[in-house]
């Protein structure tokens, strides 16, 4: 097989992820990445000559360094998918995946940001310094809204709806787009955001996008952890990634009351159960309907 014919399969699987199957940005770049590793091991331009023992030793390889098993399994299924992709298409006899399987992923206990240190963190977040002021909207963001990392950085200012008190996000994840309510303290923080800081960082022609650095450009997803790992370092001890805001919205959210259903629909998740994964148990609160509900709980 050439390096030409290997190219050619490989850019008509990832376009193939992009038309068809709507995969993001993020998700493509990790596949391709994954192809590029799997190559690296194999003798230039056999990507498509791989045996099942190739694949086998290519994660075993990926487990060793200390690789986490959710990452394998990604490898894994980026691999899979590719030789799927190219059997259905014909470019292969026989598919050299189908009898792999992934390494069982343990999903490890997350600790998310709690609504105390979103709290002390926007506390130390003043309203004259411009970076604060951008600061705080992405925070608000974050964690009022529970977006994506992705999301948030390609929200635009024209997808503010102050009237509604929502705000539209456009081609998330599986390209369907979706509008989320904004609570009051997170309207103020943007629309603060955007009299008295963005106009200074703006440039022209304006990129259009909310959030963005005072070079006038959007935010890099690197830049935005960057941004909120520090800030929760310097105040709480711990650095805590965007992702974790996500968690917290939705563990707060319905400890507070909201229905499991209502708030799949705010992330953009096709299944409830996706959505109770990132469902974090509060202890205190599961003691207490513990004892309300056992009956050797109840007082007598």
């Amino acid at each position: 097989m050439s390096n030409e014919q290997v190219s050619d399969w490989r850019a008509q699987f990832l376009n193939y992820l992009t038309a068809e199957r709507g995969y993001s940005d993020h998700t493509l770049s990790a596949y391709r990445t994954d192809l590029d590793q799997f190559s690296e091991t194999l003798a230039p331009g056999d990507l498509l000559s791989a045996s099942a023992d190739d694949i086998r030793r290519f994660i075993l390889g990926r487990l060793e360094p200390g690789v986490a098993p959710a990452t394998a399994r990604r490898k894994v299924s980026a691999i899979k998918s590719f030789y799927q992709f190219v059997h259905g298409e014909g470019g292969l006899v026989c598919d050299p995946s189908r009898h792999i399987r992934a390494p069982r992923a343990f999903k490890p206990i997350v600790r998310p940001i709690t609504g105390a240190e979103v709290d002390q963190i926007l506390a130390t977040l003043g309203t004259e310094c411009p970076l604060d002021l951008r600061n705080r909207a992405l925070v608000y963001v974050a964690y009022g809204s529970g977006l994506r990392v992705s999301e948030a950085l390609n929200l635009r200012v024209v997808d503010i709806d102050f009237q509604h008190a929502v705000v539209r996000v456009n081609c998330g994840k599986g390209q369907k787009d979706r509008l989320v309510p904004l609570n009051p303290p997170e309207m103020e923080a943007i629309a603060l955001y955007l009299e008295k800081a963005r106009p200074l960082f703006a440039k022209e022609p304006d990129v259009g996008v909310l959030l963005i650095g005072q070079n006038g450009r959007q935010l890099t997803r690197q830049r935005l952890w960057q941004i909120l790992t520090q800030i929760s370092k310097r105040v709480v001890g711990r650095s805590i990634s965007p992702h974790k805001y996500r968690h917290a919205f939705v563990t707060d959210t319905i400890n507070g009351g909201a229905a499991p259903r209502v708030v799949q629909k705010m992330l953009g998740h096709a299944s409830v159960t996706t959505t109770m994964r990132y469902m974090h148990s509060d202890l205190a609160r599961t003691r207490a309907e513990y004892l309300k509900s056992h009956p050797r709980g109840v007082a007598l």
